[in-house]
């Protein structure tokens, strides 16, 4: 029997999700060469043709196309793969073995590790040695004896964090949890028990933990008892976790272990601690202090990201009740060092580095907060929240297909393909984004499934990655068209269109040009994906030489706006009635300010903006703004969407942060000076 080895499952699994992927993108997603990627198709379609399945094929200008019929077996399939079969990779092995030193009960020898992963001695040592590494980067030391094996010396809080850290990771490994369970011995039937207590917990704090989070609690509530039990408890905590004493999280972990005299007072803090810092599903908002000033400091995040951005949300309450709904348990997590990384943070970067650098330059009031800086894997959630508030949405309520979505992950990123799917498919009806333990209650009906993770369900079911690159979402486009519609690309002779162009034009190669009219009236279809938001011109492309004003004299800053807005206004990219709006804004809410002396003025795009573009008025003297700001440089911007001048707007933030530049522009005499200047930022940085 063929076994698939972890790179491969991991490259099928991304096309089960995608669909349709090339060479060049499993590339760039695994950091792969050409080569390991075409073996491991070789290996996939071998593992295929052995449990006698369509292979993948690779057609030109389309890519990899597997059948769906392997996703509708592909589970029961996966069982092929025993956790017994497999051969965890180097990182892997690392993560194991420090969970075994961790939860060990006895006598750990270099045999025991080498025959729990089933490699050699050697291999182990030189595991051990990057173990080593790790460990001593957190304060923690690996040590040996003969009578205790391996074990490792350091504060027990320093090693409960490298528990938390470590359990998430290998539920991330293919079959993490039957590792887990070989590792520890924790029993199905142990497990259940806890996860029951877990259910208690959650009516009684009215919240409900995400599916990954309510697991792994379950095993660390279990790890942790063992440790216990064994009399090891957390050092005393600085006096700022005492506040934890106060919240109903600690009252409810009280009535569930006080009577259990192994559990410390410590190890009660310790436990309330990480309900308060876990992921949910849905929570009441209580604690009316905290919440009070969490808000106020969200408000003003917004308030600062409108601003750099250059954008105005609709519904703000909402968005600051999802941004409360993350930054509550965030608060914890951080404050207590509990935060995991986020797997996700570099494709978040990627795909939407604009808006998370933003975000970034908007973080002050909420690290004020915080009373720390925020970490990065924390803030790319931030950033998806703000994307998707970003998004645009309809809310047509016609006759349509009805829809959910289905995603273990927290909050954050459900939310996100939420909004995304809405804004994908205007034809359907999204009903809710809920839990994998909520799908087998949900009692709506629905007629379609979006899902991150395989389900048993009856109804269409179409697999979707948990962040989306604009490649991932044309192919899931055309997927649900062809599905809706009964758009089959396949139904067209192009035997017969062959012969009808070769009564008019010499073919010189007959296979190619089939191949190319395939590749083009399948996508031709479904043309209408990219629209106009996919325009995201750099900063220097939105602004030319006769749109920039120098050393000018106003009397007031209302005349400032409209001699800025001039060019604008005569070259047709935006009507009268925005330099109106934009005044108005400014007397209702005060300056857009990025940093001392510069103002960027703009309205909503409804209220007369044609085109997007800029222009640039510097001042030979200073002119007061509403809220009393001195102001040298005026930058207008007409915007016509939420989203196509965001990666122009970064790279003029980058340029303004510096203050030479803000001196070079107040005294530039030739409007080719400050072109240059544009020109030189126009390289977005991630």
């Amino acid at each position: 029997m063929i076994l698939l080895d972890d790179r491969s499952l991991l490259i099928l699994k991304e096309l089960l999700v995608s669909k349709q992927s090339k060479v060049n993108d499993l590339e760039k997603k695994f950091n792969l060469t050409r080569r390991q990627v075409n073996y491991s198709i070789e290996k996939i379609n071998d593992w295929l043709s052995d449990n006698n399945l369509p292979e993948i094929e690779n057609k030109r200008n389309i890519g990899l196309i597997i059948d769906p019929i392997i996703l509708d077996v592909f589970p029961e399939i996966l069982e092929i793969h025993s956790t017994f079969s497999y051969i965890p990779t180097k990182h892997e092995r690392k993560n194991l073995i420090l969970l075994m030193i961790l939860t060990n009960k006895e006598e750990l020898s270099l045999f025991h590790l080498a025959s729990a992963l089933k490699v050699s001695k050697n291999t182990v040592l030189n595991d051990l040695e990057q173990v080593k590494k790790t460990l001593f980067l957190k304060g923690l030391q690996l040590q040996y004896s003969r009578r205790n094996g391996y074990f490792i010396e350091g504060k027990e809080l320093t090693q409960r964090r490298l528990i938390l850290d470590t359990i998430h990771k290998i539920l991330q490994m293919s079959e993490g949890w039957k590792w887990i369970r070989i590792i520890t011995g924790i029993t199905d039937e142990e497990l259940k028990k806890t996860e029951e207590i877990l259910n208690i917990v959650e009516k009684r704090l009215n919240k409900q933990f995400t599916d990954q989070r309510h697991q792994a609690l379950a095993i660390i509530l279990l790890i942790l008892k063992r440790r216990m039990k064994e009399g090891k408890h957390p050092e005393p905590f600085p006096i700022n976790y005492r506040d934890i004493s106060n919240t109903k999280e600690y009252e409810v972990v009280e009535d569930v272990f006080g009577c259990d005299e192994s559990v410390s007072e410590h190890d009660k803090l310790y436990i309330a601690m990480h309900i308060l810092s876990s992921s949910v599903v849905s929570t009441e908002m209580n604690h009316e202090d905290f919440r009070e000033k969490l808000y106020r400091a969200i408000e003003r995040f917004v308030s600062n990201f409108e601003k750099v951005a250059c954008v105005n949300f609709q519904n703000k309450p909402l968005l600051y009740q999802k941004l409360y709904q993350h930054l509550k348990p965030a608060f914890y997590r951080v404050t207590y060092e509990l935060s995991l990384e986020n797997p996700l943070l570099n494709l978040i970067k990627q795909e939407y580095g604009d808006i998370h650098l933003l975000v970034k330059q908007s973080i002050d009031p909420l690290e004020e907060f915080f009373s720390i800086s925020i970490p990065e894997d924390e803030l790319s959630y931030l950033t998806l929240l703000i994307k998707s508030s970003m998004s645009q949405q309809g809310d047509d309520r016609l006759k349509k297909p009805r829809a959910i979505v289905v995603c273990p992950s927290g909050i954050s990123v459900s939310r996100l393909l939420f909004e995304e799917l809405k804004e994908l498919f205007p034809e359907l009806i999204f009903l809710d984004h809920i839990s994998v333990r909520q799908f087998t209650e949900f009692e709506v009906d629905y007629d379609l499934v979006f899902s991150t993770v395989f389900l048993n369900t009856e109804k269409k079911l179409f697999l979707i990655p948990s962040v989306f690159t604009d490649q991932k979402k044309q192919n899931l486009k055309i997927e649900v068209e062809q599905n809706l519609k009964n758009i089959t690309p396949t139904i067209m002779n192009y035997d017969k269109l062959i012969h009808i162009i070769e009564k008019h034009a010499d073919i010189k190669n007959v296979s190619s040009l089939k191949e190319d009219l395939k590749s083009f009236f399948y996508y031709k279809q479904f043309s209408n994906i990219r629209n106009a938001e996919d325009y995201k011109p750099n900063l220097s492309e939105l602004i030319s030489l006769d749109f920039i004003q120098l050393n000018a004299d106003v009397k007031d800053w209302k005349e400032a706006i409209i001699l800025a807005s001039q060019p604008l206004l005569e070259h047709g990219i935006i009507e009268k009635n925005y330099i109106d709006a934009m005044i108005n804004v400014i007397h209702e809410y005060g300056t857009y300010m990025i940093i001392p002396k510069v103002v960027v003025p703009h309205a909503r795009p409804e209220e007369g903006a044609l085109r997007l573009y800029m222009s640039m008025l510097s001042l030979n003297h200073g002119i007061r703004f509403p809220k009393n700001n001195e102001i040298r440089i005026l930058i207008v911007i007409s915007i016509v969407d939420k989203k196509s001048h965001i990666k122009a707007l970064t790279q003029l933030y980058d340029m303004l942060m510096e203050k030479n530049n803000i001196d070079a522009i107040t005294s530039a005499r030739n409007p080719l000076e400050i072109m240059r200047l544009f020109q030189k930022y126009s390289v977005i940085k991630t």
